[in-house]
């Protein structure tokens, strides 16, 4: 507890939060994190919420997205009636990517709810690996174990076995 998974120095990621990530606190956050920034770093940052009025520090995410060369994809679950859509929606859609992303040594930041969002991620992570021929539902467990695979995930209730 109290302690977060640091990014690798020149590795691709790719982050899943399913809250609501604190936003960087000022313009000088941007600047030296993009003037550090690796150029062979490719990192997408899927973010969802209820609709876009919940979404918190949206400028700010948005610029940070920019200042870094980030791929910002948002899921909305409740902007249309007609169709939800979450992030566990979007890493179906992207799935070639994700596989492509792991199987170059990619890594993958999970941060929001236990009890619903991290299980749906999981079970999208290992279709991404198992359709695109990068694994199975074991290799989910083999990148926790290499550390490739962080999880940042609360729950009212604890009903999500890590």
């Amino acid at each position: 507890p109290g302690s977060r998974p640091a990014l690798p120095g020149s590795r691709p990621a790719g982050g899943l939060p399913g809250s609501r990530p604190a936003p960087p606190t000022n313009g000088t956050h941007h600047e030296a994190a993009a003037a550090a920034k690796p150029a062979t770093r490719r990192v997408t940052l899927y973010f969802g919420c209820r609709g876009r009025e919940d979404w918190l520090y949206a400028d700010e995410m948005r610029a940070y997205a920019q200042s870094l060369g980030l791929d910002l994809r948002l899921a909305f679950s409740r902007e249309d009636p007609a169709r939800k859509v979450y992030v566990q929606d979007l890493m179906r859609a992207d799935a070639a990517a994700l596989a492509a992303h792991l199987r170059t040594g990619g890594y993958v930041y999970v941060c929001g709810d236990g009890a619903r969002m991290a299980k749906d991620v999981d079970a999208a992570l290992g279709e991404a690996l198992t359709a695109n021929d990068v694994g199975s539902q074991q290799s989910l467990e083999d990148l926790k174990t290499q550390g490739r695979y962080l999880r940042d995930i609360w729950s009212p209730v604890d009903e999500y076995d890590d």
